[in-house]
């Protein structure tokens, strides 16, 4: 019974991992976490961005490129910020 037991919790013990690893396997989980960074990423510029220019109103900032213009919007594509070889931050 001992055996039965310990063979039992052992096998306990490797589900989650197997379950964690079963979960992420698709193709839809890497892609949402992909785009819930690229949301964070933007978001978290543009804030400290409109503060910025808020305060100091006389200064001027660059735009930078990989940003998403209206004009972009029509379009359904992916923006991929890890091509232009800016890292993340």
């Amino acid at each position: 019974m001992t055996r039965d037991a310990e063979a039992l919790q052992s096998e306990l013990q490797l589900v989650p991992a197997k379950v964690i690893a079963d979960y992420k396997e698709p193709i839809g989980f890497k892609s949402g976490v992909q785009k819930i960074g690229n949301v964070s990423f933007e978001y978290g510029y543009r804030m400290p961005l409109a503060r910025f220019q808020v305060r100091y109103l006389n200064l001027d900032v660059e735009k930078i490129s990989f940003t998403c213009l209206p004009e972009d919007e029509s379009f359904p594509m992916e923006v991929d910020h890890m091509s232009t070889g800016i890292g993340w931050p």
